[in-house]
């Protein structure tokens, strides 16, 4: 009877040490890192964009205000505008902007049909479907959060040397005020031992483009964000698009 009680005991024990041992070591494995999700819905957008549920972020273009172009089924839908403070978190402190100058229209006409989807999207493209007829003006607006900020924000606008209302009737009629921006977010990298900088802007995939990466580049030789003027030269798919000589408004 005793050999068999220690038997029981020595089986218990036995059988105790194996959980205990199982529980510890089920509680020491390391829980594997996830990934942070990239941005989704509003807060993918770019300040100046307008989001919707069913499209999600869509550049201005020729639409009303609170309105985004839809390429695919080519007409503007009206959505949520996004802010510089809900984008960016915060304020624009600096600004830079300027008329695009010596223009590469092919070039040009390549982002926007890449990136803007407002021209040159359909088999016969004429009128306002063309790009050609937004290709022979344009405009640069760089923005940034502060001196030290290392992303900025870029709009590049097409067919007007400069932003007009859209609400400017007769101009819109005679289209001299025919200005379609589009959003780019930009890292800033130092060149030239730190005397110049360069601007990489992301390209979001979009539904009617599966082109992405580093598209867009901004290059200024001698320059820093706290500078009132900065020459940039600006090139789309290693391709020279213009030049601006942008200035802090």
């Amino acid at each position: 009877m005793r050999s068999l009680l220690m038997t029981l005991l020595a089986l218990s024990f036995t059988a105790g040490t194996f959980t205990a041992c199982g529980n510890k070591n089920k509680n020491s494995v390391a829980a594997t890192p996830v990934a942070a999700p990239p941005p989704s819905g509003a807060n993918a957008c770019l300040a100046g964009q307008v989001y919707t549920s069913s499209y999600g972020c869509l550049d201005r273009a020729h639409c009303r205000d609170g309105e985004g172009w839809v390429p695919t089924i080519g007409q503007c839908v009206a959505g949520t505008p996004i802010t510089w403070n809900q984008a960016h978190g915060g304020t624009a402190t600096l600004r830079w902007g300027h008329a695009l100058m010596t223009i590469h229209r092919d070039t040009f006409e390549q982002l926007m049909r890449e990136y803007g989807g407002f021209c040159d999207q359909y088999t016969w493209n004429w009128g306002a479907a063309n790009c050609e007829n937004y290709s022979d003006e344009g405009y640069i607006i760089i923005q940034a959060s502060n001196s030290s900020a290392t992303e900025v924000q870029i709009t590049i606008g097409a067919g007007a040397s400069a932003p007009y209302s859209q609400f400017d009737y007769w101009s819109a009629f005679t289209g001299t005020n025919a200005s379609f921006p589009m959003q780019f977010r930009g890292t800033v990298y130092a060149v030239n031992a730190g005397t110049g900088m360069e601007i990489r802007a992301q390209m979001p995939t979009r539904s009617w483009t599966q082109f992405s990466g580093q598209g867009l580049s901004i290059y200024i030789p001698t320059g820093r964000i706290t500078d009132n003027v900065l020459n940039a030269e600006i090139s789309y798919l290693n391709q020279p698009l213009a030049t601006a000589p942008v200035e802090r408004y």
